[in-house]
């Protein structure tokens, strides 16, 4: 998700043989994350002094098909990672159901990503889970990038089908992508159109992660105007780190 740039004073704190690639649980003065496979690129981080905000501009643009946060909101997070959204919405009144395919990165935000014991993580992959699941959400965090390649499910349309079956009328996805090329994001959006009306595509400045929303409701008051006037803490430096921000519609 991040790519270290300053590697220097880094301790890593444990290196575990996943099924998946080698899991890496590295920190710093400032930040605890950890790397998946060969490429050291940072795939869960978390701020050591303020853990229950999100400290990746990433994670901060996906949070933005959350707000306003409204009591009782179904969410579903596909790809928990280091638990950077259960540890932020904790304390809310969200409804949040959590899946992640790796088990050791499960105890892995467990024992070093402060994740509260009592916040369950169901291990399975995306595509098992929303295809048996049987209840509706306002919104689907969808996280499953791989540093290894960019996720071939991610071009299924039986997944996206069954993603958007799963949500409300009104719901939203909010989508981390990593692609290869542009033409990648233009086949993605070219799945979701017969699913969705409208769609943000948000660019960064540092990092090649793009973020996509796609909704049936109206995403046009996601702007950088109006992301510099958010009050939230989870995203009140997201718009410097901002490239580029596109709204489109069918």
């Amino acid at each position: 998700m991040l790519d270290l740039t300053q590697p220097s004073h880094d301790s890593t704190l444990a290196s575990i043989r996943s099924q998946y690639g080698l899991l890496r649980i590295v920190e710093n003065s400032q930040h605890r994350w950890f790397t998946l496979g060969d490429n050291h690129v940072i795939q869960g981080v978390m701020d050591k002094l303020q853990p229950n905000l999100l400290c990746a501009p990433v994670n901060q643009a996906m949070f933005l098909s959350l707000l306003p946060l409204s009591a009782n909101d179904r969410v579903l997070n596909l790809g928990a990672g280091s638990g950077c959204f259960e540890r932020v919405l904790k304390n809310q009144a969200i409804q949040l159901t959590s899946v992640e395919i790796n088990a050791d990165i499960i105890a892995a935000a467990h024992h070093y990503f402060l994740l509260d014991e009592t916040t369950p993580i169901i291990n399975d992959c995306a595509e098992n889970f929303i295809t048996r699941c049987q209840q509706s959400f306002d919104v689907i965090l969808i996280d499953i990038f791989s540093a290894q390649s960019h996720q071939a499910l991610l071009q299924k349309h039986g997944f996206w089908h069954a993603c958007f079956k799963r949500l409300t009328c009104l719901g939203k996805i909010a989508i981390n992508l990593a692609p290869h090329n542009e033409q990648q994001v233009i086949n993605l959006l070219l799945l979701l159109r017969p699913l969705f009306r409208e769609f943000i595509v948000i660019e960064f400045k540092q990092y090649k992660n793009i973020v996509l929303i796609a909704s049936n409701d109206c995403l046009a008051n996601i702007t950088i105007e109006n992301i510099k006037q958010q009050d939230d803490p989870n995203t009140v430096d997201l718009a410097e780190h901002i490239n580029q921000l596109l709204y489109t519609q069918n």
